[in-house]
Formats: structure tokens, sequence, C-alpha cells
């Protein structure tokens, strides 16, 4: 048995309806036609993974706003416990003070 790489590539005799590649011309439009087909389908992906990532950004923009949100709440939350139990905590240092 012959080695595929050693083996002396086919000939295919003259003929006027065949390109000299030995592709047929039906073969050749149904690889154009895969070949539109292809490109098609690349542009429809990256037209689709532009809006995944506009999806992405404006998720991404949102959850940042609200952790700056969410960090002030926080924030305020931590000020007005203090406020409440900065003087209620001085009032009861005075009283033992006083006792």
């Amino acid at each position: 048995m012959a080695s595929i790489f050693t083996s002396t590539p086919t000939r295919y005799p003259e003929s006027n309806s065949e390109p000299e590649c030995g592709m047929s011309e039906k073969e050749i439009a149904r690889i154009d036609a895969a070949m539109n087909n292809l490109a098609n389908l690349m542009r429809e992906q990256s037209r689709t993974l532009n809006k995944v990532l506009i999806t992405l950004t404006k998720t991404q923009t949102i959850q940042v706003s609200n952790s700056k949100r969410i960090d002030k709440l926080e924030s305020d939350k931590i000020g007005l416990v203090r406020l409440i139990f900065g003087p209620v905590i001085a009032v009861a240092v005075a009283a033992l003070k006083v006792m």
C-alpha cells in the first residue's frame, strides 16, 4: 500500500467544462454558497456579540451605580446609629459619674 505522501497526484483529462483545479462548476458554486453562508453567519455573530457587549457594559454601569448607592446608604446608616447612640452613651456615662 502506497503512502499518501508519496503517491502521485491525480490527473484529470483536459476538458473545457472543468477548471484547472479539477473541480466542476457545480462544486465551485456549492463552495461559494457555503462561503457566503459562513460570511453571513459571521456577520450575524458579530452583531449579536456587539449587542451582548453593550448589554454587559450597561449592566456593569448599573451595578457600579447601585454599589455606590448602597455604600452611601450604609454610611448614612452608620452615621445615624452614631448620632442616636452617641448622646445615649454620653447620658449613661454622665449618670454613672453622678452616682
